[in-house]
């Protein structure tokens, strides 16, 4: 099953498995929030997802 890390987790020991990284727009407001979709489309992989959109945006 895939581990999900977003900003600000730290991958921790999940450096040993394949990663995939999340790259793209992440306008908070602004742009569709695809990495979501995707991450939980990719669950049943062994793999780390990066996510780089934050849970909690503070935008000051």
């Amino acid at each position: 099953m895939a581990t999900i890390i977003k900003p600000p987790e730290s991958l921790g020991a999940n450096l040993a498995k394949p990663g995939l990284f999340l790259e793209g727009t992440i306008e908070m407001g602004g742009a569709e929030e695809w990495q979501s979709y995707v991450g939980n489309k990719m669950k049943s992989f062994d793999i780390v997802i990066l996510n780089p959109r934050k849970v909690s945006w503070d935008s000051s």
